[in-house]
């Protein structure tokens, strides 16, 4: 075989096997991105949940909490 063809087929290869990896990189970082997606979704939806049961029943949420309520304009000191 000629020299100049062994080391392209060689070039080749070794290209390939770095595509190879990239993609494989990439179909990874794919699959984390869509799972934290996910999550981040169910987060949002129970953050949604806890919104709706706080501002729609603030007081039976302060009596099974056994506490007391601070009306909006009272500021801390």
């Amino acid at each position: 075989m000629m020299e100049w063809k062994r080391k392209y087929e060689n070039l080749l290869s070794k290209q390939k096997a770095e595509d190879d990896q990239v993609s494989s990189e990439l179909t990874i970082l794919r699959s984390r991105s869509s799972a934290a997606e996910a999550r981040l979704a169910a987060a949002q939806e129970q953050i949604m949940c806890l919104h709706t049961i706080l501002l729609y029943t603030p007081f039976k949420l302060s009596v099974a909490l056994d506490i007391e309520l601070v009306p909006h304009e009272q500021k801390f000191v």
